[in-house]
């Protein structure tokens, strides 16, 4: 049976000491999925590879998607035809790879006599679709009339309803998913950690040669050597690049998406919606995820810090104006609101175009040793890193040992083998139904090391809130076994405890923090330091509420 990595503030500290005493082939800066999915990518192939982020893996964008695997419907409207191909083939090959993570949902778009396109142009919109898809997406898209629409989903408004199209894309945990890559590029040998960030370029001859920087917890700068450096901070790519050369233009356009987080008791779907945004008809979505209904995401430009980026009411307003249209009868107001989350997509500037219109494509900037990606999508991720990989390896002459094989070898987490199945069929009554898939699903073969935690101590067992299936041992799992350092680290992007419950968490807070006080050996004032940095920042994520 394959065996997980430790990774623990412990090995961090190990990490960081690898980083200081080493020279890489590869440095990456930055720990969202597109650092992640190159890290992974670059040790698989017998690299040598060093990431580093200066908040937490997964703390920027790529915890603040819509979460969707998606082939990018809304692209057919903007001619985007090689990105459709690009992440329909995309979505396929992770859901082969990682089933438990990454899962097929149905689509419903709905077709209203008020909508800009008619129901014969989304016919053909979905049959170029899934054509673009190779006719290999979960199933083939359906037309059905108005009254079938109203069986499926009897939420839908009734009122001038033309009919509409089921379709197929998939649902992930974006944070979950970051986190696993992250992961698995440790166990093949990159050397990783979060909270160091990197303050200055080190430069040799017109060449970076590497980067000066900064460990956030220890307050420790050191020197980390590689024979390429890449910028994969995402909408921190700018400010990267201008350490660089401050005469370099800026490439980013950024934009800010907005989601909305509601119970699945006050709105209970089957297959996700479509919906078209009232104000300017643009495509949104209302997702199924659980025990939870996720509604978004806005597009609007972005100018402020990354750091205080949080939803507005007007944000707010646009999401609820949209599904008032959406619904049959007001059935959700603004107090039904659980949380919400915004977060920034870094794309690359397009002179002229509206928030909406600009590409989802990336792009690769080189120069002297050092290498930016921008943009791209959540979907894309791998055969970004694989583009990002190939092209360093031949413009660097890098020695690699094989080329990319990430298509065929999912996350190690979710490489179960037959000794995993069996361990899995005699273990599964240890837990309820609920808890036990949410607990596969989240954390793939993590779930024996959860099952060895409960083992040491049966009362970590107990669940962490009575309406969800988290439970105390897997706070222990994602402190030893992905280096969950701080609180917000475990409660927003380990699991999702601050976004599932009304009030973010808050009134399980004191039991987490004493798990993360003995597994950190954390004193009771940075303990006291952490709640209350997490408090300002569900403060921050509800600022819609007060405004």
């Amino acid at each position: 049976m394959n065996q997980l990595r430790r990774f623990s503030l412990i090995e961090r500290r190990q990490n960081i000491q690898h980083l200081s005493r080493t020279e890489f082939d590869v440095l990456i800066i930055g720990g969202g999925i597109t650092g992640a999915g190159i890290a992974r990518d670059a040790a698989l192939r017998g690299l040598t590879v060093a990431l580093i982020e200066k908040n937490d893996f997964a703390s920027g964008t790529s915890s603040k998607s819509s979460n969707l695997i998606h082939g990018g419907l809304r692209y057919l409207e903007q001619y985007h035809f090689g990105l459709i191909y690009k992440a329909s083939n995309e979505r396929r090959l992770l859901a082969k790879l990682n089933p438990y993570l990454i899962k097929p949902l149905p689509f419903i778009f709905p077709v209203f006599k008020s909508d800009k396109y008619p129901l014969w142009m989304i016919r053909i919109g979905m049959f170029m679709y899934d054509a673009m898809a190779l006719f290999r997406n979960e199933k083939y898209h359906q037309i059905v009339n108005r009254k079938k629409l109203h069986q499926l989903e009897p939420c839908i408004s009734q009122n001038d309803l033309r009919g509409g199209a089921i379709y197929y894309d998939c649902v992930s945990n974006d944070s979950r998913l970051t986190i696993e890559a992250i992961a698995s590029a440790y166990h093949e040998g990159a050397q990783v950690a979060n909270y160091v960030s990197g303050r200055e370029l080190i430069r040799e001859n017109d060449r970076v040669t590497g980067v000066k920087a900064y460990d956030e917890l220890s307050k420790q700068s050191f020197d980390i050597r590689a024979k390429v450096v890449v910028n994969a901070t995402g909408p921190w790519s700018d400010d990267v690049r201008h350490q660089f050369d401050q005469t370099l233009p800026p490439i980013l356009h950024v934009t800010k998406g907005t989601h909305l987080v509601f119970p699945k008791k006050k709105l209970a779907l089957t297959h996700a919606i479509v919906m078209n945004a009232k104000q300017d008809n643009r495509i949104t979505f209302v997702i199924p995820w659980g025990n939870f209904t996720i509604v978004g995401t806005t597009d609007t430009l972005y100018h402020e810090k990354p750091e205080v980026v949080c939803a507005t009411k007007a944000d707010v307003d646009y999401l609820m104006e949209s599904l008032t249209k959406l619904l049959d009868k007001p059935r959700l107001t603004k107090k039904d609101i659980i949380s919400t989350y915004a977060g920034l997509r870094p794309l690359v500037k397009e002179e002229g175009k509206k928030e909406s219109g600009v590409s989802r494509e990336e792009k690769i900037f080189m120069d002297g040793g050092f290498v930016s990606i921008s943009g791209g999508k959540l979907t894309t991720y791998r055969q970004m890193a694989v583009d990002v990989v190939n092209r360093i390896i031949k413009t660097y002459s890098l020695n690699c040992r094989q080329k990319s094989n990430t298509h065929r070898i999912p996350f190690i987490s979710r490489n179960f083998n037959n000794d995993m199945h069996q361990w899995m069929e005699k273990h599964r009554n240890r837990f309820n139904n609920e808890t036990w898939s949410h607990l596969l699903s989240s954390y793939g073969m993590g779930i024996k090391e959860i099952v060895e935690i409960v083992n040491e101590r049966p009362d970590f067992k107990e669940k962490l809130t009575n309406n969800l299936p988290h439970i105390q041992a897997e706070i222990v799992y994602v402190i030893r076994f992905e280096c969950a350092i701080t609180l917000i680290d475990i409660m927003r992007r380990r699991t999702q405890l601050m976004l599932e419950n009304r009030d973010n968490g808050l009134h399980c807070l004191d039991v987490v923090s004493m798990i993360l006080k003995k597994e950190c050996g954390y004193d009771d004032a940075e303990i006291k330091r952490q709640q209350v940095e997490y408090t300002n920042y569900v403060a921050l994520q509800n600022t819609f509420r007060v405004l």
